[in-house]
């Protein structure tokens, strides 16, 4: 199953979407976050996030536990992601498996990540994919026995065949 505010699992298209305030419990989920799962097709951009509060068991992420679409131009603050399993934990997506998709202009601030076992990243827990243009500043990151911790990127691999690229990326 899939947990998510806006969407479980799907096909979406946002622009300019503001939360705050709000607890998602995905313990019993496979992604959890605003939106589940994000399917191909979607265009995911201009969510702004204040105060979210997450806790999953396998993938999780502030705006998405699993995105197969780009993510553009959106920011997380004062929020927390509680990874209770082994799987992939991130302050913008937990996981984003497809080589071809980019996580661009993206921001988590004054946030804080905790994963009891896999991988998490300030930005993304596991990529396939591009990173570019992203910043995590005053974001702490708690991998109690994650074999895979970053301030950017928990764990970058060429999982589809496409190497994890990185570019104009900050940690503060």
């Amino acid at each position: 199953s899939n947990t998510g505010i806006l969407l479980g699992f799907g096909t979406l298209t946002t622009d300019n979407i503001n939360i705050s305030d709000v607890t998602v419990d995905g313990t019993n989920s496979q992604a959890a976050g605003i939106i589940g799962t994000i399917n191909t097709g979607s265009s995911i951009k201009n969510i702004t996030a204040s105060n979210v509060n997450i806790t999953t068991a396998n993938r999780g992420g502030i705006i998405a536990g699993v995105s197969l679409s780009n993510i553009d131009q959106c920011s997380v603050d004062k929020s927390t992601i509680t990874g209770l399993g082994n799987g992939d934990f991130g302050g913008i997506v937990g996981n984003m498996p497809v080589g071809t998709t980019v996580l661009s202009n993206c921001n988590v601030s004054e946030s804080k990540l905790t994963a009891a076992a896999g991988h998490i990243g300030g930005i993304i827990g596991f990529a396939s994919n591009t990173i570019s243009d992203c910043t995590a500043s005053d974001v702490i990151i708690t991998g109690t026995s994650a074999n895979g911790v970053g301030g950017i990127v928990g764990h970058g691999s060429n999982f589809t065949g496409t190497d994890t690229y990185v570019k104009k990326c900050n940690v503060i």
